[in-house]
């Protein structure tokens, strides 16, 4: 298999209408061995391990109670609802909501040429960094 910065054009191009069954084989057979792994079938090289996960507040009343009492600084924190959220909630028209929403740019990416968005121009699709 070639590094992928070695790749012609041509050969780039005819790969990329591929990419996508490609990955979802190489998903599937990452979910059948894992699968596999929980039934306890043994895979040479590879192990069943507990994922990362994030802490988390067993009580959240509970924890704000405890650490306002411990601490004067601010133990919330206060964020508005998102943009669809708050949509949902006042409807589309209402223009007090619809003048504080911002839209950021997509970063640029590669579809196939049937894809109905617009094409970036290339001059637009790189900062230069000095």
């Amino acid at each position: 298999m070639k590094e992928p910065t070695v790749l012609s054009v041509e050969e780039i191009a005819d790969l990329l209408p591929h990419l996508a069954t490609i990955k979802s084989w190489c998903d599937a057979v990452a979910a059948h061995a894992e699968a596999l792994a929980q039934s306890g079938v043994p895979i040479e090289g590879y192990k069943l391990v507990s994922s990362r996960t994030n802490k988390k507040w067993a009580d959240d009343e509970q924890a704000i109670r405890a650490m306002a009492s411990l601490t004067n600084e601010p133990v919330m924190s206060r964020k508005p609802i998102s943009p669809s959220k708050a949509i949902a909630m006042l409807g589309e028209k209402c223009e007090e909501v619809n003048s504080l929403i911002v839209k950021p740019e997509g970063r640029p990416t590669l579809v196939p040429v049937s894809d109905r968005r617009p094409a970036v121009p290339v001059a637009d699709a790189f900062t230069v960094i000095d």
